[in-house]
């Protein structure tokens, strides 16, 4: 389940890149459309909250708390991930993962495989102090395919 969030996450990128390309062509627009996403692991509680009615469905802790605001906190589409992500997924998931940090030269370089502060690596915006020591990365790949099932004929 947490390669799932993954993948839907780097979908989700994906598509709105579709969008936003689409849009340029269409209006000739410069503006690029972007979403944030944030995901961090966690077994929260979810459940109905307000009018029935609604159908008002709220998640609530410390995992939907964090990852929202990993969302606040990334910028230009990126998706961030929690340490404790990377480190509840199986191996052979994990070796099919690219995650990194902005360099700390302020280039557009990625040190891989490594974790930064929150408070590091945030846009400009204010990260509250109860997350500003959280170690976060960046998703820069994703291969959707495991490399040695597919050696072996699998998917």
């Amino acid at each position: 389940y947490l390669f799932n969030a993954l993948a839907a996450a780097q979908q989700t990128r994906d598509a709105m890149r579709q969008v936003s390309r689409r849009w340029h062509k269409r209006k000739s627009w410069d503006i690029e459309l972007t979403m944030n996403v944030g995901i961090d692991e966690g077994q929260e509680w979810m459940g109905g909250v307000g009018s029935a009615a609604l159908g008002a469905v709220r998640v609530l802790g410390d995992a939907p708390d964090r990852a929202e605001q990993l969302s606040r906190s990334s910028r230009l589409g990126t998706i961030l991930l929690t340490r404790s992500l990377i480190g509840k997924l199986p191996p052979e998931d994990l070796q099919r993962v690219t995650y990194g940090v902005p360099a700390p030269d302020g280039s557009e370089a990625r040190v891989l495989f490594t974790f930064a502060r929150l408070e590091e690596i945030a846009s400009p915006s204010t990260v509250p102090a109860r997350f500003a020591d959280l170690a976060v990365a960046e998703l820069l790949d994703l291969k959707t395919t495991n490399p040695e099932a597919a050696a072996h004929g699998a998917p």
